[in-house]
């Protein structure tokens, strides 16, 4: 594995004509990347490998384009350039599509499907993504594969999808795990009608408390004790799943594939809200891709903010913002006021990337491989299917170098970059040319 890592995020460069593959990798080796997230043409697959699992694999393959992503590993390696492929193992609308049935989907808390998110606890979930990796490896020649949507969906995009899952699969691993996961549902389900008819005076304690968040969440561990149970079989679950992967990539690669993951960044404990526990990662994963989104890290977490004004005209807008600003150790930025702020300067400054950086290091040690992942598209952000609002975006050639410089600043030595088909070519040169200190 190359390390350190220089990578770049693609759609379908691998399925494209043997010109375009031949110029698209003579560009990213000129640009210095070393590492290329990729995704491959599917195949034809084989039928034998998925008798594990009553979700058949159904999709159509084309041989034109297995063949080109044949010719593009080929070529990449001629440039000793590695190839890592995305897997999406529990998404339903990612290229392995997952048939769709109610078996398969997650339940929240009022038991409603979540209709593009597959369980991780299901079994059949499981074995099917099993399978396919190891038909994956046996098609390709890849040289690793990194696990994408590895979590349970976020808890912060409003109560439609506040919380999963709390299906028969999930109960039957709780048990399994030692939990009891219909005490912790009545717990979850106190803790979100609270959260939604927030109390003005738990609010303002919130503000005013000179330890910061720290006396105060130990405040609501005590009053709310089946949450945080509930967060560590949510992680747990999670960590399984990607101890099944690493065994399953080492064993059919020969020991030679690398498993990555892209992860939520750690500020406010966003990646344990989705089941992401760096620190029970670590023994699983060759390597850590934190999304250090600028857009992601502001405008999930906004959703509840959001939702719980909304719902709630006890407590001030504000007054909200405030105690978010705190829970993500914003202190020193300058800070928008209202929402409608935030989301017309599209967020906040590059400074919130090195806090990330420097969170993900702390976490996971010294010697744990770690490549933050910038967003640097010129695509908008796209969250108003529940911020209700014009979001603007601040990325440009600019903004993207003192990214760069944070992640440099935050003592991380391996970078990627999201997407190169929708990054201006002077942006990306532009964040290379700062990588190299040019």
């Amino acid at each position: 594995m190359r390390w350190p890592m220089i990578a770049i995020y693609d759609g379908k460069m691998a399925q494209a004509s043997k010109e375009e593959i031949n110029r698209t990798l003579s560009e990213l080796k000129g640009y210095g990347i070393n590492t290329i997230h990729v995704y491959l043409a599917l195949w034809r697959p084989d039928p034998a490998r998925y008798d594990g699992t009553k979700l058949k694999p159904g999709w159509e393959a084309d041989e034109g384009k297995v063949a080109s992503s044949r010719y593009f590993l080929e070529k990449a390696h001629k440039l000793d350039i590695e190839v890592h492929v995305p897997f999406t193992p529990l998404s339903t609308s990612y290229p392995s599509q997952i048939p769709l049935g109610s078996d398969v989907f997650c339940r929240d808390l009022y038991g409603r499907l979540d209709w593009k998110w597959a369980c991780p606890n299901n079994p059949d979930v499981r074995e099917r993504a099993r399978a396919f990796v190891e038909e994956l490896f046996s098609i390709y020649e890849i040289d690793g594969v990194i696990l994408d949507f590895i979590r349970f969906r976020e808890m912060a995009v409003g109560t439609n999808k506040y919380n999963i899952c709390f299906c028969p699969h999930c109960h039957a691993k709780a048990e399994q795990l030692g939990y009891d996961l219909g005490r912790l549902r009545a717990g979850v389900r106190r803790f979100v009608e609270y959260l939604y008819n927030l109390p003005r005076k738990d609010l303002e304690r919130f503000l005013s408390s000179p330890m910061g968040p720290g006396d105060f969440l130990l405040d609501f561990s005590f009053r709310f004790p089946e949450v945080l149970k509930w967060l560590h079989f949510r992680c747990e679950s999670i960590a399984e799943v990607v101890g099944e992967f690493y065994n399953v990539v080492k064993e059919v690669s020969g020991g030679r594939g690398a498993l990555g993951a892209n992860t939520y960044e750690p500020l406010g404990g966003s990646s344990y809200l989705v089941g992401q526990d760096y620190r029970s990662l670590v023994p699983y994963l060759d390597y850590f891709e934190p999304m250090v989104y600028y857009r992601d890290m502001i405008l999930h977490p906004l959703g509840s903010v959001v939702s719980i004004l909304a719902r709630n005209p006890e407590v001030r807008e504000e007054e909200v913002l405030r105690a978010y600003y705190r829970i993500f150790h914003l202190g020193e930025y300058e800070k928008p006021s209202t929402v409608g702020e935030i989301l017309s300067a599209g967020g906040f400054p590059a400074g919130i990337v090195y806090a990330a950086c420097r969170k993900v290091r702390e976490m996971v040690g010294p010697d744990v491989r770690v490549c933050a992942l910038l967003y640097t598209s010129k695509d908008a952000p796209h969250y108003n299917h529940w911020v209700e609002a014009e979001v603007s975006t601040r990325v440009d050639a600019d903004f993207i170098v003192e990214c760069v410089r944070m992640v440099k600043e935050a003592g991380l030595f391996s970078i990627g970059y999201f997407t190169y088909q929708s990054t201006p070519k002077e942006w990306l040169r532009a964040a290379v040319q700062a990588w190299r200190g040019e």
